[in-house]
């Protein structure tokens, strides 16, 4: 029992860091130290701390995706989110010509990657076939597949 109430002592006084995290969130996920404390969270903390962090970065992942150290984010809440979480991350990526514009990107290009791998089965099909269907111009001006 005196284990558990220092564990619970512990966990209680990160509270304030992570609300101070989750106020910043969109700011630190762009930082290059930011982002590695805010993947760390979303490894490593418990319920209810982890959703709380989770729900923030998913108010915020539309512009982190194609972020420089924000797409570290998005990928790291793909591999230890929730499934609403890869759920809104998946609404992201795919339609229209997401997939692949997204995929053509230095940094959205790997939270593509994260989506297929940790998508499931419907979502990484989904995702493959709009690679599939979709087409590009190369660079004379002709009309191909996208997958080429």
């Amino acid at each position: 029992e005196n284990c558990e109430e220092m564990a619970s002592f512990f966990l209680e006084s990160l509270d304030p860091i992570i609300n101070e995290v989750i106020h910043d969130m969109e700011g630190l996920s762009r930082h290059p130290y930011g982002c590695r404390v805010v993947q760390r969270m979303v490894e490593h903390c418990i319920e209810p701390q982890k959703s709380s962090i989770l729900d923030s970065i998913i108010i915020h992942h539309n512009s982190l995706v194609d972020d420089q150290y924000g797409n570290y984010v998005v990928q790291r809440s793909l591999s230890y989110g929730r499934e609403q979480d890869r759920e809104a991350i998946f609404e992201t990526v795919s339609g229209g010509d997401n997939v692949v514009r997204l995929s053509m990107r230095k940094q959205a290009s790997n939270v593509v990657e994260m989506m297929i791998k940790h998508g499931n089965e419907c979502q990484r099909q989904q995702l493959v076939q709009e690679m599939l269907n979709d087409t590009c111009v190369d660079q004379r001006g002709t009309t191909q597949s996208a997958i080429i």
